[in-house]
């Protein structure tokens, strides 16, 4: 009786395995066929990403900003115009993430020819402004004057370029490859167009969406901080901390051709690169004039300070503006003049020692 029990109970345990083998095959079948049909172009065309640029919503957006710029006449108490600021902030947000996205699929399609060009240009407009110029180009002698007057390329750079293009792995592109190259440029070229126009509109009505914020580092400054952190409320998030280096250039050993942080800044300030703006440690908020008018050995301190205050009134003007409340500068003029008094304070000259008379000694003769 037992051994029947146990022949039964083997039975039902082979029937399940069948099962089970029926069911995993049919699973396999299944993704592999998903996968041919996927992999057959003539069975389903793949459906193209939807760029920003051809945004409908986006291309009213920017027609109503050019009017409103051509008429001069924002005022932000009035409800149409302040949606045309607050949206103006959410596109900028989309243009960076659709430039990231930009920037990936360029390095993508280059990466056969020069591979090795994306650690040596970090930055994505240098990177993008250098391809433009090397092309298919094998022997980057023959373009180096046109690095540096067109793609605002350092003399280090060009030459850790040349060196680099004279050993790399790369080869050239075929027409088809090369023209998707070109397209992927001038795709980031209208996007960093759509950004300057956003940029150009929030700068010129700043004032009205942060008075706090111009107060304090101007308006300029203020729109390009808006836009590189994606819009009001992402600004708004970030800890001062990370102000302080907010837009800064990051530059890797490769890219500085083994030359110190201190240096390659150095070098590439007193020429006028695409590196410009790279210093160690600080970003565009070392732009501002509060910044520039404090003595070098007590810059580092006052970037902490300034941007401290800043935070504040990032803050106070978003809540200012989600709430709909009357926007004035009375917190960035105090911020200001709390910054002003610490610099004064900081600026001011160490005490003279006090020279101290030492004291008496008693001399006790024998008796």
């Amino acid at each position: 009786m037992a051994e029947t029990l146990t022949d039964s109970l083997l039975d039902d345990l082979d029937d399940l395995s069948d099962v089970e083998e029926e069911q995993e095959e049919q699973e396999e079948q299944k993704v592999a066929d998903d996968e041919a049909s996927s992999s057959d172009p003539s069975s389903t065309t793949l459906p193209q990403r939807k760029r920003l640029i051809d945004d409908f919503k986006l291309q009213n957006h920017l027609e109503s900003i050019r009017q409103a710029m051509e008429t001069n006449n924002i005022d932000a108490k009035n409800e149409g115009q302040y949606q045309l600021m607050t949206a103006s902030n959410k596109f900028l947000i989309a243009a960076q993430n659709e430039l990231h996205t930009a920037h990936s699929e360029l390095i993508n399609s280059y990466s056969p020819k020069f591979p090795e060009l994306e650690d040596l240009l970090p930055n994505p407009i240098a990177y993008k402004n250098a391809i433009k110029v090397i092309q298919n180009e094998m022997d980057l002698t023959l373009v180096t004057d046109r690095l540096e007057e067109e793609a605002k390329l350092s003399p280090n750079q060009i030459i850790t370029l040349s060196v680099a293009s004279s050993t790399t792995q790369g080869e050239a592109l075929n027409d088809a490859q090369l023209e998707h190259v070109n397209d992927c440029i001038e795709h980031i070229e209208q996007i960093i167009d759509i950004q300057n126009q956003l940029i150009s509109f929030v700068e010129k009505h700043m004032e009205n969406l942060a008075p706090n914020v111009c107060t304090l580092i101007g308006a300029t400054l203020a729109a390009r901080m808006v836009a590189t952190a994606g819009g009001m409320s992402e600004l708004s998030k970030i800890p001062s901390c990370n102000l302080q280096v907010l837009g800064q250039v990051k530059a890797t050993s490769a890219s500085r051709a083994g030359m110190s942080t201190s240096i390659s800044a150095a070098t590439a300030a007193s020429n006028g690169s695409a590196m410009k703006g790279y210093k160690p440690h600080e970003g565009m908020l070392s732009e501002s004039d509060l910044y520039r008018r404090v003595p070098g050995h007590l810059q580092r301190k006052a970037l902490k300070v300034i941007a401290a205050k800043l935070a504040l009134a990032i803050r106070c003007d978003y809540v200012n503006l989600e709430a709909g409340r009357k926007r004035n500068n009375e917190s960035g003029k105090k911020f200001r003049a709390e910054i002003e008094k610490k610099f004064a304070k900081l600026e001011e000259p160490d005490l003279a020692p006090v020279v101290k008379a030492l004291p008496k000694m008693c001399i006790h003769k024998n008796a």
